[in-house]
């Protein structure tokens, strides 16, 4: 049997004709995608698996951005990780929408004031004014002045990020140096997980640390 090409126009119809319009289910399908996922890669989160993937996905979308299919992977990938949170597949579905009305409900950018090659995020609060961050409100158990402050700190990390500083996690574990920002401190500083703990490397010595952001080790000018 002739396996199915997924880029050639013939095949996308006849692709086209496996799933007849309406008859799509999703929920069952993210059933199917489970079942299969766990019998063949096994089961429990494998988050740095499933990120490493993902990250080499993106390298092939980058080299093929009109080819369907590679979106499809990263789709896939997305909602293997989904899965492995412990979420059901009505809770999957659930987030999808909700996360998708609630970026609907967001003040966005102009697009046309956005450069192609940058990623369009929602408008954020201005100094001094409420703050939301990706979990939604700061809750408000916080005094006037720590709210500042918290808004300060969010808004640096919200910049670093844009400036390709990584979250807390795809780290590698197995002792490669990195960069680090931490909690506390003006610096950047090389940093490395030994033993399931985060150590920074100062003074020829090794210091217990707790990252909030890292990157790769830049090579040196």
């Amino acid at each position: 049997m002739r396996t199915l090409n997924k880029n050639h126009p013939d095949d996308r119809r006849e692709l086209v004709d496996l799933v007849p319009a309406g008859t799509f289910d999703m929920l069952q399908h993210l059933e199917r995608q489970r079942t299969f996922s766990e019998q063949t890669f096994g089961p429990g989160m494998r988050t740095q698996g499933v990120i490493d993937h993902i990250r080499k996905e993106l390298l092939e979308i980058e080299a093929a951005p009109t080819d369907l299919s590679e979106w499809i992977d990263v789709a896939i990938l997305a909602l293997d990780g989904a899965w492995r949170t412990g979420a059901t597949p009505q809770q999957i579905i659930e987030a999808l929408v909700a996360k998708q009305a609630k970026n609907e409900t967001r003040q966005w950018p102009d697009w046309r004031t956005v450069p192609a090659g940058q990623a369009i995020e929602h408008v954020r609060a201005k100094p001094g004014g409420p703050l939301e961050d990706c979990h939604g409100p700061v809750a408000g158990q916080a005094s006037a002045a720590e709210d500042a402050m918290l808004g300060e700190m969010f808004r640096a990390w919200h910049e670093l990020r844009g400036l390709g500083w990584l979250e807390m996690f795809g780290y590698p574990d197995d002792g490669t140096v990195v960069e680090v920002i931490t909690a506390g401190s003006t610096g950047v500083h090389d940093a490395k997980v030994m033993n399931g703990s985060w150590w920074v490397l100062s003074a020829n010595d090794l210091w217990p640390a707790h990252p909030i952001l890292w990157r790769p080790k830049r090579p040196a000018d």
